[in-house]
């Protein structure tokens, strides 16, 4: 894939209109064994790990062993799942179906989905020695990684990249740390503001990707220090979510604490001078606030690993209903314990707030601190960007996002079209000029999004709105974007639909056609934005692996006699 600076054509095809729907079969359920939890009222979900003296899980409590006191007042803890590394035949029966041909998805389910960990390689604040003898241990660590646990990996320094999506596969990962990664690129006089911003934008696209799959992600962060302000209660990059019960009843929700555990390990390791004392607390206040573990002053990076790996697969997911009804953004403080076990550790979060609203009600009523960084403005011959926040979901090479799953089917026409130097150019038909005289093929793309995964927002007369924007780029091999379109489509559905909707497996659909260049090789880069519920999935296609004379699913394959 390839990094580029990002240019905008025009994006000007916006219309409104209900969504175009398609009867699909509702996804298989999850394995029997896989523990769910059940919400039935206004509650507050968040996961705890207990561990013993040695640092060993604690299996088999239950709701009544668990205490929960919420700035001083008991709770009663409603709910209790335990989970654990799923094994082999579970992880076999949680497959996804497989695509047909030319049908694409950003959906990428990790191998366990109670519990999935990144590494986070830092090279913002790390040494190079630090990080030759950082690579040296994550070599040994895969060579001896016990099976079944899945990873990801990612790299930071001028920008997020991802160097591994998650595999299990031991031999993958040991590719991953052993070849040549990105090289490191960091901005001249790099001041802390602006690691702080650059390391705040990083860890935002990371959680947009890491959205997309369940359970929880234990985030192991390689670093010399954490910017305090990124993980501040109004700038965390991996917000809590509210999930709302719309199957049962408007007023009933819950507030999910993220579910991103940072685990913050100094590779800098075992120091004779200890000239780090105020990094090393502020390491130990992240783990704090997001239920994690700070390492420091030890050499045994390949043993952090590994003791995060055993617990963080094992852990419990508690739920309460908070004694105080008052839900407006006021910051509550946690302690919980296990009755008779004094001298047990749990890592949770010890600090959230009671918010009633989606993301976008949030970002309303609390102002990110941190200014995010963004792209160079265009140059004066581009009218317009993506807008909202789009730029970095857009640009070739960077993170997909899974964060709102979709599917894409795409169809090439039966044969190119080349137009004379003065025939009018078709409608809605953005092609770079200097391309519109040569051969170019037009796509049909159809996009497929689940309803259960779109953030509805509902109005007090009981109708569902939902607004999705639909991008798609073109980019040829350099990185240059040569088209683009977007189409904006909003539904408005009454209560009654909207259940009988959600009942029978309906899917949200849309069709867009984008031209491409006949001869060179070139990308399409999509996203469906969801700007009311502040989601974003993304998707990259080699335009090469869209199969000639081949319908993708909800597709009709037409013939060059068809034609006219």
């Amino acid at each position: 894939m390839f990094a580029s600076k990002l240019r905008f054509l025009p994006l000007l095809l916006v219309c409104v209109s209900t969504f175009l729907t398609a009867q699909q079969p509702a996804p298989a359920p999850a394995p029997d064994k896989i523990p769910t939890l059940k919400i039935t009222s206004r509650e507050v979900v968040l996961d705890v790990l207990v561990l013993d003296k040695k640092g060993h899980s604690i299996q088999g409590l239950k709701a009544g062993d668990f205490q929960v006191v919420e700035d001083g007042a008991p709770q009663v803890v409603r709910a209790v799942s335990e989970h654990r590394a799923l094994t082999p035949e579970e992880v076999a029966r949680l497959a996804p179906d497989p695509l047909a041909p030319n049908e694409f998805t950003n959906y990428a389910p990790a191998g366990n989905t109670n519990s999935v960990s990144v590494i986070l390689i830092d090279a913002l604040d790390s040494p190079t020695t630090a990080q030759m003898y950082l690579r040296q241990q994550l070599i040994a660590f895969m060579k001896s990684m016990p099976p079944g646990n899945t990873f990801a990996i990612f790299q930071m320094d001028r920008r997020m990249h991802l160097v591994q999506g998650f595999t299990s596969d031991p031999q993958v990962l040991l590719k991953a740390v052993e070849g040549k990664r990105d090289e490191i690129s960091l901005p001249a006089n790099l001041n802390s503001a602006t690691r702080e911003a650059m390391m705040h934008v990083g860890l935002k696209m990371m959680g947009q990707y890491l959205a997309g799959f369940s359970g929880r992600k234990n985030l192991i962060w390689f670093t010399g220090s954490v910017p305090h302000e990124v993980f501040s209660l109004t700038g965390n990059p991996f917000p809590d979510s509210v999930d709302f019960d719309n199957m049962r009843a408007r007023f009933a929700n819950a507030l999910s604490l993220s579910r991103v555990a940072v685990y913050p390990v100094d590779d800098r390791g075992l120091e004779v001078f200890r000239e780090h004392e105020y990094s090393h607390a502020v390491l130990d206040e992240i783990a704090e606030r997001t239920g994690g573990r700070s390492f420091h002053d030890t050499n045994g990076l390949k043993e952090a690993l590994a003791q995060i790996t055993e617990t963080g697969s094992n852990y419990y997911t508690l739920a309460f209903s908070p004694t105080n009804p008052v839900w407006l953004a006021h910051k509550r403080h946690l302690t919980i314990t296990v009755a008779g076990r004094e001298h047990a550790t749990l890592l949770y979060r010890h600090v959230y707030f009671a918010r009633s609203g989606r993301k976008a009600y949030w970002k309303k009523h609390a102002q990110d601190n941190i200014a995010e960084l963004k792209p160079p403005p265009p140059p004066a011959d581009i009218v317009q960007t993506a807008g909202d926040g789009l730029d970095a979901a857009l640009e070739l090479g960077s993170m997909i996002s899974g964060e709102l799953p979709f599917r894409l089917s795409a169809m090439p026409a039966p044969r190119p079209l080349k137009l004379a130097k003065d025939a009018p150019w078709p409608k809605d038909n953005y092609l770079e000029p200097s391309l519109r005289t040569k051969p170019f093929r037009e796509f049909e793309l159809l996009y497929t999004v689940d309803p259960h995964n779109v953030g509805f927002t509902q109005t007090e007369d009981g109708v569902s709105h939902a607004q999705l924007e639909f991008l798609v780029a073109v980019y040829d091999a350099q990185g240059a974007m040569v088209n683009s379109l977007k189409t904006t489509r909003v539904s408005e559905i009454g209560d009654a639909n909207y259940r009988r909707m959600l009942e029978s497996g309906t899917k949200l659909t849309l069709r867009q056609t984008i031209a491409v260049p006949e001869k060179g090789n070139y990308f399409l880069r999509l996203v469906v934005h969801n700007p009311d519920a502040d989601q974003t999935g993304s998707l990259e296609i080699p335009v090469d692996n869209i199969q000639r004379g081949v319908a993708g699913p909800g597709q009709q394959l037409i013939s060059s006699s068809q034609l006219p």
